[in-house]
C-alpha cells in the first residue's frame, strides 16, 4: 500500500513551525542556482532552513552575544530564559545569517546547560589562578628535566640457552678398551675441551693423521666391540718402528682397524619436535572435560523397584506402598526420597 511515512526524518507540524518562528520550506525551480546547504533535510522537515543543534562556531558566537545582549536570553532578574521568545529570536536570526541553523526550544536547552557547565569551570579556573600559578610554574620548568640522571646506554645481547640441554646432545667418542665387556660406548668433546693422551703405546703415523683430520673426536675409556678389541692386541704386539722386522701400515688397513663413529641421530629438530608434543599432550589433557558419571538408574517413588513403571510417572505403579502398604497411595516425594510417604506437603 501507497504511504507517505517518511522513515528517520520527520516532519515538523504546522503550529510547531509557527509558534518557532520558522518559515515554511519553498522549492527553487531555477537548476542555474546554487542549491542551499541542507535542502533535503530541510525539505524534509518542511521548513525554510533545516533544523540542526548547535554545532558551528557562527552559531556558538551567536549563543554567546544573545546570552550577553538579549533578554529573552538572560532576564534581569536572573530567572531562566523564556524559551518560546528565545526561539523565535533565535530562527530570526537563522533567516538572515549565513551557517546559523533553524532550533527548536529543546536544543536551546540542551546547548543551555552545557553552556553553563563550561561557563562555571572558566569562572573557578579565573578564581584560582594566583593559586595555581606557583605549582603550574614548577611542574613546567625546563630545569627538572635537566637534573634528571641519563638513561644507560647498553648493548642489547642475543637471547642464548645457557642450561637445560638435554643430555642426548652429547656425541660419543672412542677410549681405551676395557677386557670387561666388548663393547664401544662414545661421547662428544668440544673442540676447546683438551683431548686426553689415547693410550701408552705409539700410534702409527697413518691413524695420527686420521686424528688430526677428525680433530673433534678422541679415544675415550670406554670398552670396545670383539673385534676392535683383538685389532688393539695385534697393534700393541707389532714391533717397533726400530725394530728391522716392522712394517709400515697402510691407511687403508688402518681405517679397518679403526672404525668411524657413528653420529648422534638425535638432531636438533627431532628434539624440539619430540618436547613440543609433550607439551601439547600435556595442554589437551588439561583442556579435556572430565568424563560424566554414569547416571543412576531411576526408581519408582512408591515402591522403590526399578523394573516398576511408576518410575516414569507414580501413578502408572499398581504395587504397594514400600512404607504405609496401601495401594492407593502416592508414595515418596521424588523431590525428597530421604522422607516417608505420611511427611508429604504437596
Amino acid at each position: 500500500m501507497a504511504t507517505n511515512e517518511k522513515l528517520g526524518i520527520l516532519p515538523i507540524p504546522g503550529d510547531v513551525r509557527d509558534s518557532s518562528g520558522m518559515a515554511p520550506f519553498v522549492d527553487i525551480a531555477d537548476s542555474t542556482q546554487k542549491p542551499p546547504k541542507h535542502k533535503f533535510l530541510a525539505e524534509m522537515q518542511g521548513t525554510h532552513k533545516a533544523i540542526l543543534p548547535v554545532h558551528t562556531s557562527s552559531e556558538k558566537g551567536l549563543f554567546r552575544t544573545l546570552m550577553e545582549n538579549d533578554r529573552h536570553f538572560n532576564p534581569p532578574d536572573g530567572s531562566l530564559p523564556n524559551w518560546n521568545q528565545a526561539t523565535r529570536v533565535w530562527n530570526a536570526w537563522a533567516d538572515r545569517t549565513d551557517d546559523v541553523w533553524y532550533k527548536l526550544n529543546d536544543q536551546l536547552k540542551v546547548y543551555h546547560s552545557q553552556w553553563l557547565k563550561n561557563s562555571d569551570t572558566k569562572e573557578a579556573l579565573s578564581i584560582s589562578f594566583n593559586v595555581r600559578k606557583p605549582l603550574a610554574n614548577a611542574i613546567h620548568d625546563s630545569r627538572r628535566s635537566a637534573a634528571a640522571p641519563a638513561v644507560p646506554c647498553q648493548t642489547s645481547k642475543p637471547h642464548a640457552a645457557e642450561k637445560g640441554f638435554l643430555s642426548g646432545w652429547d656425541m660419543p667418542l672412542l677410549d681405551q678398551p676395557s677386557s670387561s665387556n666388548g663393547n664401544l660406548t662414545i661421547s662428544r668433546v668440544s673442540s676447546s675441551s683438551p683431548i686426553p693422551s689415547t693410550s701408552s703405546h705409539a700410534a702409527p703415523s697413518s691413524v695420527s693423521n686420521f686424528r688430526e683430520f677428525q680433530p673433534s673426536y678422541h679415544i675415550a675409556s670406554r670398552p670396545l666391540s670383539p673385534h676392535m678389541h683383538l685389532a688393539h692386541q695385534s697393534t700393541a704386539s707389532r714391533p717397533s718402528s726400530n725394530s728391522p722386522s716392522y712394517q709400515q701400515p697402510t691407511i687403508a688397513s688402518a681405517s679397518q682397524n679403526m672404525a668411524l663413529p657413528p653420529r648422534n641421530p638425535m638432531s636438533a629438530t627431532s628434539v624440539a619436535s619430540s618436547v613440543a608434543q609433550k607439551r601439547v599432550a600435556a595442554s589437551l589433557a588439561m583442556q579435556e572435560p572430565a568424563a560424566k558419571k554414569p547416571r543412576k538408574r531411576r526408581t519408582c517413588a512408591k515402591c522403590a523397584r526399578p523394573e516398576c513403571p511408576g518410575s516414569q510417572k507414580v501413578l502408572n505403579c499398581r504395587n504397594p506402598c514400600r512404607d504405609c502398604g496401601l495401594v492407593q497411595c502416592r508414595g515418596r516425594n521424588s523431590k525428597r526420597p530421604n522422607e516417608l510417604c505420611h511427611l508429604r506437603d504437596d
